[in-house]
């Protein structure tokens, strides 16, 4: 089961990986005309999670077929990637056939663990960057337990496709 044949993938995935999968000759590759990250949707923490649920919903109804569907993002679109596991099992909606998560962000309740230390300054984005990000996508810090914005708190991760980290 390979990367050959239907893929979602959010926007912001490597412009490598997502022209390999789109040359291939057996692909039936999708990059959702979503808008660009988390942070351009209807609004805060629930909407992004909600769009791209929807989005998998088309692509399952009009596109898919019996093809295999895989999932990807980095980053926020990581988070989303996952969270998107989670909502199809929750639906008992046929699941992605994988998971392709390029650094994801799985948890918004907690920026002290050591990768927010080890990178807390002198990079392209750093803790004050993240902490920022967070505040725009989930203003209710209560919301940032909810496992649809941190997927690493659900309570149960079995039964998900297999991810590729």
């Amino acid at each position: 089961m390979g990367l050959s044949r239907f893929e979602l993938l959010t926007p912001r995935l490597s412009s490598v990986c997502s022209n390999q999968l789109s040359y291939r000759p057996s692909s039936h590759f999708k990059e959702p005309s979503l808008p660009r990250g988390p942070f351009f949707t209807r609004g805060p923490f629930p909407a992004a999670p909600d769009d791209v649920l929807s989005t998998y919903e088309w692509i399952l109804g009009d596109l898919a077929g019996d093809r295999p569907v895989f999932v990807s993002g980095d980053s926020a679109g990581g988070n989303l990637a996952a969270v998107l596991c989670l909502d199809a099992r929750e639906k008992k909606l046929r699941l992605p056939a994988g998971q392709i998560l390029f650094y994801p962000v799985t948890d918004l309740t907690r920026t002290d663990r050591p990768s927010y230390e080890t990178f807390a300054k002198g990079f392209i984005l750093d803790r004050a960057d993240m902490e920022w990000f967070i505040s725009l996508y989930a203003p209710d810090a209560s919301s940032r337990k909810d496992p649809r914005a941190s997927p690493l708190l659900a309570p149960e991760l079995s039964g998900l496709p297999p991810a590729l980290v």
